[in-house]
């Protein structure tokens, strides 16, 4: 399944910590604007973040093609820092201190944060997350922390509604359902808000409380018969790709027969296949594997495009849609800026309302103000089976979520 493209490389790119985005010889004869990338590229959760990262290079190579912006390339600076938030933060000085970057973007697991954003306050850099994101770019939000991902709080609530839309031709007083994460701080606020909204806002019962198990465990069964004990209807398995595929084998090998659900945008698409059944995935933007969004929106042409022209060293996914539209949103901030662009400048931009077309990849698009540089987000339902080439829409509408739609009040620690 989900075999769209051909993987020209399994290897880590040799660019990583060096140069990436390449093609700069269409504007060489003009400075470069320098960005970051950090990211997991090679430990368990490279399935979830890596993705974004293609998408974004992909993006920078075509720009570069085209001549970069008003002659000045991007020049991008990709680095591996896993799971470590020390690594993290080490990475992140580099960036800043040696490779003079203007901005920090992507990012794995948001407990590696903190340590990151603490260099870029040090440095005045501004920084933009993609699928993971923290309460620091939530309303009241810090004037350097933006993000295209998902605050855990606020996704917790809209997967609720957006399970309440996915079954509601069914009975929903007959259905039940079941949650696991693994192991981490904000394991209380995506499983233990999530049925505890199910229970007070839908009709649909939650199963017992939810399971999680540590990130580095190698025997999911034990997790997996307590995820199903009480024989839900459905479960949500909502964590890093590589839980996300065990936690699915181990629930299957138990016979469970119930409705499970992703976020394709955590555990990919393309992993349905080593999962095994038939899977309902949450996103928030569009899947290259989608036949239809290939046919009809000229910006998922784009991307399929630049990825068979360039090639990619790992599959795509849903999250490469969203570092293609964390392309675009960089090429417009530093066409506004001009160049040379400085740091100060550029985070005044992304906080002066400024909006992000997504060219048709997602329901909407994303607007960032002075308090809030997260904005109202979209999200829609696939459906994917093992074996099958192609996933569907089973949502064709786009389901909006905004600051202030909350359930329940969002606090920051």
């Amino acid at each position: 399944m989900h075999k769209l493209l051909l993987v020209l490389s399994i290897a880590i790119p040799a660019a990583f910590g060096l140069a990436a985005g390449g093609r700069a010889d269409a504007a060489e004869t003009k400075e470069p604007y320098a960005l970051g990338w950090m990211t997991d590229a090679a430990g368990p959760a490279k399935d979830t973040y890596y993705p974004e990262a293609i998408g974004f290079d992909l993006y920078v190579k075509a720009l570069n093609d085209r001549g970069g912006i008003d002659g000045h390339p991007i020049s991008l600076k990709i680095e591996d820092y896993g799971l470590d938030a020390a690594k993290g933060a080490a990475a992140a000085r580099k960036l800043v201190e040696r490779d003079k970057v203007l901005i920090l973007m992507g990012m794995s697991i948001e407990a590696t944060m903190p340590s990151i954003f603490e260099v870029a306050r040090a440095s005045n850099t501004p920084v933009i997350t993609g699928h993971s994101s923290r309460l620091d770019a939530y309303p009241p939000a810090d004037p350097l922390i933006f993000t295209m991902g998902n605050v855990f709080e606020t996704a917790t609530d809209t997967m609720v509604r957006l399970t309440e839309r996915t079954f509601e031709k069914m009975n929903l007083t007959n259905m039940s359902i079941g949650c696991y994460i693994h192991e981490a701080p904000a394991a209380e606020a995506v499983c233990g808000r999530r049925l505890k909204g199910f229970a007070e806002k839908t009709k649909i019962k939650p199963a017992s409380k939810y399971i999680t198990a540590p990130l580095k465990t190698a025997d999911f069964s034990p997790y997996a018969q307590q995820l199903i004990k009480d024989d839900p209807t459905s479960i949500w398995i909502y964590t890093i790709a590589s839980h996300g595929v065990a936690m699915t084998k181990g629930v299957r090998a138990l016979g469970y027969k119930g409705k499970t659900l992703w976020s394709f945008e955590a555990t990919p698409e393309y992993l349905v296949d080593q999962a095994g059944g038939q899977v309902w995935g949450a996103s928030a933007f569009l899947s290259p594997h989608d036949p239809e969004a290939a046919a009809k929106v000229p910006e998922m042409a784009k991307l399929l495009g630049a990825a068979k022209k360039y090639g990619t060293p790992s599959s795509i996914s849903v999250g490469t849609t969203r570092g293609w539209v964390m392309g675009i949103a960089a090429e417009k901030a530093l066409k506004e800026c001009g160049f040379p662009c400085d740091k100060p400048r550029l985070a005044q931009i992304m906080s002066n309302n400024f909006t992000i077309d997504s060219r048709g990849l997602s329901g909407g698009p994303i607007t960032w103000t002075k308090n809030d540089h997260y904005g109202c987000r979209y999200f829609t339902m696939y459906q994917a089976e093992a074996g099958k080439k192609d996933i569907t829409r089973i949502l064709p509408e786009w389901l909006k979520f905004c600051p202030g739609d909350e359930f329940y009040p969002v606090k920051k620690s």
